[in-house]
């Protein structure tokens, strides 16, 4: 267990919008959203705010709690699918602004499992490469890219950025602590290539002049039912692999950090495994579907609420378009 999370840090847009607002654009109500969805409101980006600067102050936040200087800083990633610029990355950016001038980064994308897979693979590359030090954020601005005449999507999205600072005690030494008592301890991650949830090309709305074809349509499609039958099969496979991976069993978890799409899924997997929902920690009614910040978004939450104690085993895991899913047992 060499990878630990030393620190948490997130940044939502200033505007917050409450179901109430949702009914004027299109059939739908408060009671129908909360009891379909759990969300209650959602924040959005407005005129003069930008993901990227969601993206700076979350790192930012994630350093300060870790006590760590931009300078220390070895790799940089930032999970997202919606980043204010293709060129120069999300994580190019970041790293400008925060003068992380030393960190090797790079984006990631598998939509609202984003998070997990950059934090898999900052894992990974941290042990490969004797990093001692790494940013990892998810982020995403999903207002931006709804269909606003769609109920089964417009309800779901709000915008947020959020992520966590990973050190490696193995590090220089390159001699793991055998008694280390924090730290990564297991992950599972999977691809399934499906497009129920899917997000057309973007940017491509332009035909070229040699060839005759219609504007793509730039936002999220997804078929609400097949997705949440998927979801819940795949978080209940997730959290029975991962903490037999770890040599746990669900029991010793002591508390779960689900993907926050939607709170009937949490309910019925934590129904299905026996789990308390008292240990599901949601933020679901606050910000809604946040997509790669979910995760991040609700672990900073957590690490600040006064839930966390050292020692405790929590597990996180996601599942997104494309489709895709994540899982990992991590000891704070």
């Amino acid at each position: 267990m060499s990878i630990w999370i030393a620190g948490t840090g997130s940044a939502t847009p200033s505007l917050s919008v409450p179901n109430s607002e949702m009914t004027k654009f299109g059939d739908t109500s408060d009671e129908w959203i909360t009891t379909a969805t759990g969300i209650k409101e959602r924040r959005v980006l407005s005129q003069d705010e930008t993901l990227q600067g969601l993206v700076d102050k979350a790192a930012e936040r994630a350093l300060e709690a870790a006590g760590v200087v931009p300078k220390e800083v070895d790799l940089c990633i930032v999970a997202t699918i919606a980043g204010d610029t293709l060129v120069p990355s999300t994580s190019s950016n970041v790293k400008r602004a925060l003068h992380m001038e030393r960190a090797v980064n790079f984006d990631l994308n598998m939509a609202c499992s984003g998070f997990m897979y950059a934090l898999w693979t900052a894992q990974s590359l941290m042990l490969a490469n004797n990093f001692a030090t790494a940013v990892v954020i998810g982020a995403e601005q999903l207002s931006r890219m709804t269909d606003w005449g769609d109920r089964s999507t417009f309800v779901l999205f709000g915008d947020a950025a959020a992520g966590c600072v990973l050190k490696n005690d193995m590090a220089g030494s390159g001699v793991l602590d055998i008694n280390a008592k924090r730290g990564i301890i297991a992950s599972d991650i999977r691809s399934h290539y499906d497009d129920t949830l899917c997000l057309q090309v973007s940017g491509l709305t332009t035909p070229t002049p040699f060839v005759d074809g219609e504007d793509l349509p730039h936002v999220v499609k997804m078929n609400g039912r097949a997705v949440f039958k998927f979801a819940t099969a795949i978080m209940q496979e997730h959290i029975e692999s991962v903490t037999k991976k770890a040599g746990m069993t669900i029991d010793d978890i002591d508390y779960f950090i689900p993907h926050q799409a939607n709170q009937r899924i949490v309910a019925h997997v934590a129904k299905v495994l026996g789990i308390p929902m008292e240990k599901m920690f949601l933020n679901v009614h606050k910000y809604g579907n946040t997509s790669a910040a979910s995760v991040p978004l609700a672990l900073d939450e957590f690490m600040r609420s006064g839930n966390a104690r050292a020692g405790q085993n929590l597990l996180m895991v996601a599942f997104g378009g494309g489709l895709s899913s994540a899982s990992c047992v991590v000891k704070v």
